[in-house]
């Protein structure tokens, strides 16, 4: 069972992405691949000599490999936090080049008024409209050309790419998004106001792309880790509180029901609550009303770690229709 978890994990890793909580909004804005086998090649012994086609089984107890799984899990968490807060930024980045937008195109509207009155104004506008009238030669030169960028009719779909695949989405929407600022930025150079918002427009789409393609990866991920390795395990990290009690409840009265059925005795689960890294005052509100309905139900719990509880569950364990 181990040996199968192990090489998921071996797998899962080396096709998320980690971000290493870096906010960089530069041109070349991305976020680098995670190599898992060069960290076990850090952990190993050059003085070991392996004989040739040795190939040594590696046994761990269960509560290690639990571990183990847990905190792969958590570490795709603290990666979609941090993607989520690269989002963020964008988002801020374009409120504030729309107020960059607006003041300049006020600043423009002033200048006009003011040139009205002036008794050269008619021969200055005519030079203005000449101007503009040369932006598609410079469009021409520089490449620099209006398009629509073609939209994929496959994000409407659920789930059906793997989790690095909307992962390289969000790059290549990332590198639309610097495109089109840059463009927007060049036609506020040469005031030309609805050209920019039109590139401007662009960019904004490209954020909600962006943001839904890390979203779909995070989920597309839980979807294909799930279906292999998390039988025993709740994850009640991006829930209410009260939602996430009604789902530890079900939780718990399934698993114990399957004992009763399976003729086991006993079982040992996984509640993954998370840190309360971004709850208000950074109180871990889940794990403390999770905590609080486990005793409530006279269960046995441990901390694997400021995230996850191990939870001990009997056959005779009670049932959420038998708590008093």
């Amino acid at each position: 069972m181990f040996r199968g978890l192990f090489n998921g994990i071996l797998d899962g890793f080396s096709k998320l992405c980690s971000c290493n909580g870096s906010s960089s909004l530069s041109d070349d804005t991305q976020v680098p691949g995670a190599s898992t086998r060069d960290d076990i090649e850090f952990f190993s012994r050059p003085s070991l000599v392996v004989p040739t086609g040795f190939q040594p089984v590696i046994e761990i107890p269960v509560a290690l490999g639990e571990q183990l799984y847990i905190a792969y899990v958590e570490s795709t968490f603290r990666q979609q936090e941090a993607q989520n807060q690269i989002v963020q930024d964008l988002i801020k980045e374009d409120e504030e080049f729309a107020r960059r937008l607006q003041d300049e195109e006020n600043k423009y509207d002033k200048a006009q008024e003011a040139r009205s009155l002036e008794p050269q104004a008619k021969s200055r506008e005519e030079q203005l409209n000449k101007r503009k009238s040369e932006l598609p030669l410079i469009h021409g030169k520089t490449n620099f050309v209006p398009q629509f960028w073609p939209q994929d009719d496959e994000t409407d779909l659920a789930f059906e790419q793997p989790a690095a695949s909307y992962r390289e989405q969000a790059q290549q929407h990332i590198k639309k998004r610097t495109q089109f600022y840059k463009n927007a930025k060049q036609c506020l150079k040469v005031q030309n106001h609805k050209l920019a918002n039109y590139y401007y427009q662009q960019a904004k789409e490209q954020t909600k792309l962006i943001e839904e393609a890390n979203n779909r990866a995070a989920a597309a991920f839980l979807a294909e880790n799930s279906e292999r390795h998390s039988k025993n395990t709740i994850d009640l990290h991006h829930l209410f509180v009260r939602e996430a009690i009604q789902a530890l409840d079900n939780f718990l009265d399934k698993e114990i029901t399957s004992l009763q059925d399976e003729h086991l005795k006993t079982k040992f689960l996984v509640v993954i609550t998370g840190r309360g890294k971004h709850s208000r005052d950074g109180v871990p509100k889940i794990k403390l009303a999770v905590m609080d309905r486990l005793k409530n139900r006279k269960l046995k719990y441990s901390e694997i770690n400021p995230g996850s509880l191990r939870v001990h569950i009997f056959k005779h364990s009670y049932l959420t229709t038998e708590l008093m």
